[in-house]
């Protein structure tokens, strides 16, 4: 899949996160298309929540804590 965002990379291994997806069926019947960010290196395994939104799970993968302080 090409994603139009940037993605970060990863703050533990430096790589470039990977999409997952998924689809599950709401109570009307109809399927919900849900993504989600991971990176699987060096041991550790970093995720962020499912989102039905890319845009939303980019955001999420992108936050990072300021280190300002």
């Amino acid at each position: 899949m090409t994603s139009e965002w940037e993605l970060l990379s990863c703050p533990f291994c430096g790589q470039k996160p990977v999409w997952r997806s998924q689809e599950s069926e709401s109570l009307d019947g109809s399927f919900v298309k849900h993504w989600q960010l991971v990176c699987i290196a060096e041991g550790v395994r970093l995720h962020t929540s499912w989102h039905t939104d890319q845009s939303r799970a980019v955001g999420a993968w992108n936050r990072r804590e300021s280190t300002d302080g």
